[in-house]
């Protein structure tokens, strides 16, 4: 069974050659000599315009899929580490305050939790 990294390879090798064979396509026939083609018409430039379009939003569907694919994984490898923890946002501090502080005044004064220590507070900013 293939991971998910392996997958994501996959699908960006894939669509990369996709690209480049197309690419590759359009440059043989816009360096073909004039002499041996005719010019190609508004007609013939539309529909390759339109195959181009369909390529590159087909291409993009796969990409977005590819980021919500590791966007899932990694939110399931993020998972374990926040079942035993309490997030406080929205909590007003001045710039010079120490937010472990504030919690622990909040878990003591409003929360009523009393046996609360100042060692069992991780303080992580972002």
């Amino acid at each position: 069974m293939e991971s998910t990294a392996e997958k994501l390879v996959n699908s960006f090798a894939e669509l990369s050659s996709r690209f480049d064979a197309r690419m590759a396509e359009f440059e043989k026939n816009l360096q073909q000599p004039s002499s041996s083609a005719p010019n190609p018409t508004v007609k013939a430039l539309a529909a390759e315009f339109y195959a181009f379009k369909t390529f590159i939003w087909n291409s993009l569907g796969l990409l977005k899929s590819q980021v919500e694919l590791v966007a899932s994984g990694l939110d399931r490898l993020e998972t374990p580490s926040r079942r035993k923890i309490l997030l406080f946002h929205g909590v007003k501090e001045d710039t010079d305050e120490d937010a472990s502080k504030k919690i622990l005044t909040l878990l003591t004064s409003q929360m009523k939790l009393t046996n609360i220590k100042p060692t069992q507070l991780n303080s992580v900013t972002g």
